[in-house]
């Protein structure tokens, strides 16, 4: 009997475990195994003999180290993995109090060994840094991959995290299918480097900050290193570093080669030529991206291209770079890693592989989940660029309208968007100001084309597609697009943007799924300057978003030929500015497609 009322009682645990919410970022059935951890810190060299400072977490039990053989998780990051603090004390930067959840260093107390490592060229780390996530970091991150699944404590299954740069390296080490590597996690990085740096042939804020050796100097010696002397040796390569920001301006097309090695880096630095061998290799990838942040296409794509091997996921936040929103991070991690390389079964692979916030909805509904995308079935609404800056759903009748570009377009990012750390190079008398992570623009110097106000709340979803219709007195004009949502007191909020140089303009097939969306060669062959008064289309997407926008607000697109986020843009002002002819209307329409929706449309599905 007694037996019997125990079997019930496991029983009904086991329901009620299963009945508990596991949606992303709660994990109820997470249990700590070990007590805390300890640090310790060596130089690994790598295929090429270059020593790379890796520190590693390993954990307790009892206040000794255990012996279990364990999966690793790793990070490989260029933003110092420990530092020397003000008062002298040596702090790892997964020991730091994060805003994404608890410090990832925890992670040991569930079972896990934690390695962390400064790139080559950074940290306590030796080597020269060419060029963000390139063919070096990839096998950098290949090496350090199979020389932490040998090490006694590991049990040869190695997982990846981390947020932008961190999260590109990720994608660098496995597009080099490291044996061991069965999992990643990237947040906010690339999948097409010249899409996410070079985007439509123009250079914008990302990977073009100005950098210098003085960002390494807290950075703190390996255990050995006990008079700093391999550390001060580090740090004295790193003055031969590269600037990402004259890599970019050097290779203006997706096909330029390096002239220091004379290598293709936009694509070496790219995942999407691995796709088969990543796929085949069996890595499971969980991707995040923000509506409000630049890669957001990124983690789309990435996610489009890598599911349907093995697990694959997509979260969409509503926030900004790196930004988690009410997503309890260090969870979220825990529930992968253990699903994935514990085979914990947790509920995750049950769930719909994606799960997005939209904003405008109230915070108990904003989040949901989908199955695929695009994530609405909606047909697109066209709107046509019209006389008197309007947007409209009918087809105006044939007219032009000129604006005439100008370089005074400076504006004030949200404060959400500005980078936490200090710029390394003061700003130069009379230049724009530093940009954020997000753009902005100020309609005074744009030219705008507004809609009608929405009679109803609406659900607007993922990329907009513009078709422009132009002509200039330049062979060449860069475009720039904004999307905004215009309440009726006449306050705006950019939501949406995009961009491409007019030479850049011709299309081809994308070398990967694509979510079929615009595809440009940015090869040097296929450059097309415009001749004088020759009318050319400019095709282009805005980045993805879910967003609702309310009853009696408007939708305001708007251009500029300059943007603040081009730190080089006095370098490419041309005198005299160009002008842009604009054709509304008629055959030759210029429109935007969005995908609209009422907002009931949404509240159905859930």
């Amino acid at each position: 009997m007694l037996r019997m009322a125990a079997v019930a009682a496991l029983l009904l645990a086991t329901t009620a475990a299963a009945a508990q919410d596991t949606r992303p970022g709660v994990y109820p059935g997470a249990r700590e195994t070990h007590g805390g951890f300890v640090r310790t810190s060596e130089l690994v060299p790598v295929r090429d003999g270059v020593r790379l400072a890796v520190t590693v977490y390993r954990p307790t039990r009892g206040g000794r180290v255990t012996n279990e053989r364990l999966p690793v998780l790793f990070s490989f990051t260029p933003y110092l993995s420990r530092r020397i603090d003000a008062d002298g004390t040596v702090v790892g930067t997964l020991e730091a109090k994060s805003p994404r959840g608890r410090p990832f260093a925890e992670l040991t107390r569930y079972g896990y060994v934690i390695a962390v490592a400064d790139v080559r060229g950074k940290g306590s780390s030796f080597g020269v840094r060419a060029g963000y996530a390139d063919q070096h970091e990839g096998e950098d991150g290949h090496d350090l991959v199979e020389w932490l699944a040998a090490q006694p404590y590991a049990n040869g299954k190695v997982g990846m995290f981390g947020c932008s740069y961190v999260g590109g390296t990720q994608w660098a080490t496995a597009r080099n299918t490291p044996p061991h590597l069965r999992a990643i996690f990237p947040q906010a990085a690339q999948f097409d480097s010249y899409r996410n740096v070079r985007r439509g042939g123009l250079s914008g804020q990302f990977n073009t900050r100005p950098q210098g050796p003085e960002e390494d100097l807290p950075t703190a010696p390996v255990d050995a290193d006990r008079d700093g002397s391999l550390r001060e040796a580090a740090l004295a390569q790193h003055a031969r570093n590269g600037q990402m920001m004259d890599l970019v301006g050097e290779l203006a097309f997706r096909d330029d080669r390096t002239r220091a090695d004379d290598i293709q880096y936009w694509p070496l630095s790219s995942p999407y030529p691995k796709i088969d061998a990543m796929r085949r290799a069996g890595i499971a990838v969980y991707s995040w991206g923000n509506w409000m942040d630049e890669p957001a296409d990124q983690a789309l794509i990435g996610y489009e291209n890598m599911r349907g091997a093995a697990p694959a996921r997509l979260i969409m936040g509503p926030g900004g770079h790196c930004d988690v929103d009410t997503i309890d991070s260090f969870a979220e991690h825990l529930r992968w890693f253990d699903h994935v390389l514990k085979g914990v079964d947790n509920g995750i692979d049950r769930e719909p592989p994606i799960w997005f916030k939209t904003i405008g909805l109230p915070e108990a509904s904003a989040w949901r989940f989908a199955s695929k995308l695009p994530l609405s079935d909606t047909p697109a609404t066209r709107y046509y660029l019209a006389a008197a800056a309007r947007l409209s759903d009918r087809r105006p009748r044939a007219a032009r309208d000129a604006y005439q570009v100008t370089y005074a377009v400076g504006c004030t990012p949200p404060a959400w968007a500005m980078p936490g750390r200090a710029v390394s190079t003061p700003p130069k008398p009379g230049a724009l100001p530093e940009p954020g992570f997000w753009p902005c623009v100020n309609p005074a110097v744009a030219k705008g084309y507004v809609t009608a106000p929405m009679t109803q709340a609406m659900w607007l979803s993922g990329f907009g597609i513009v078709n422009l219709t132009l002509s200039s007195d330049s062979r060449d004009v860069p475009v720039f697009g904004y999307l905004e949502d215009v309440a009726a007191d006449g306050s705006a909020t950019l939501i949406t943007h995009g961009r491409l140089l007019a030479s850049h303009r011709k299309l081809g097939e994308a070398p990967y799924p694509n979510l079929g969306l615009p595809w440009h060669s940015n090869a040097r062959v296929d450059a097309a300057p415009l001749a004088p008064g020759e009318v050319a289309t400019l095709r282009f997407e805005l980045s993805p978003t879910s967003r609702i926008i309310a009853a009696g607000h408007s939708l305001r697109f708007s251009i500029t030929g300059a943007d603040q986020r081009q730190r080089n843009l006095a370098q490419l002002k041309q005198d005299p500015p160009p002008r842009i002819d604009l054709r509304l209307g008629g055959a030759d329409a210029s429109y935007i497609d969005l995908t609209l929706a009422p907002a009931s449309v949404l509240a159905a599905r859930r």
